[in-house]
């Protein structure tokens, strides 16, 4: 049975907490497969309480907003503030309005 390749697990967790999918990871760095990506993060999670793949410097502890989402649900016709709620109040009203702008 061949051996598995030792991936470099610094740069799988710096890419994660960039907002890279673990997928996408496992493409840059050459891996088979993402499960053993996705290994790896979930291994670092449970380390270090509070992280999650893609934080960012202004809502530490919390997963960057999805642009993708917050411009769907204003395609679809929800209000600033209905999106808003949508993230728990985890980003404010200015930063979802700059998401739907920069879309």
């Amino acid at each position: 049975m061949p051996k598995r390749k030792r991936l470099d697990h610094e740069k799988i967790i710096e890419l994660s907490a960039q907002g890279y999918s673990s997928d996408v990871i496992a493409g840059m760095i050459g891996a088979k497969s993402h499960d053993y990506v996705q290994e790896i993060i979930h291994g670092y999670q449970k380390k270090t309480p509070g992280w999650f793949p893609g934080i960012n410097s202004e809502h530490p502890g919390v997963a960057p907003l999805d642009t993708g989402k917050v411009k769907a649900l204003h395609k679809a016709g929800w209000c600033l503030q209905k999106i808003h709620g949508e993230f728990s109040g985890n980003y404010s009203v200015e930063e979802i309005r700059k998401a739907i702008a920069n879309g």
